[in-house]
């Protein structure tokens, strides 16, 4: 049997979680992927960035904690 496990980065309102507005959503900026076998060997891996729409400007923070530049 193989596993996936999955990592998702979010851009997000640049007021912080705690001042969550409902037309300001968190967004997926970034999928990565790897493909594990039985012995959680790594066999494939999958990486793609995603332009954030809703926000298109990274918050500063998160671009500094993922280093995804823009």
């Amino acid at each position: 049997m193989d596993y996936i496990v999955m990592d998702l980065e979010w851009n997000q309102n640049p007021y912080g979680k705690n001042n969550n507005h409902p037309d300001i959503p968190f967004e997926i900026i970034e999928i990565g992927a790897i493909k594990l076998d039985n012995y959680m060997k790594p066999l494939e891996e999958f990486k793609t960035y995603i332009k954030p729409s809703v926000i298109p400007v990274l918050n500063p923070k998160i671009s500094e904690i993922t280093n995804i530049k823009e």
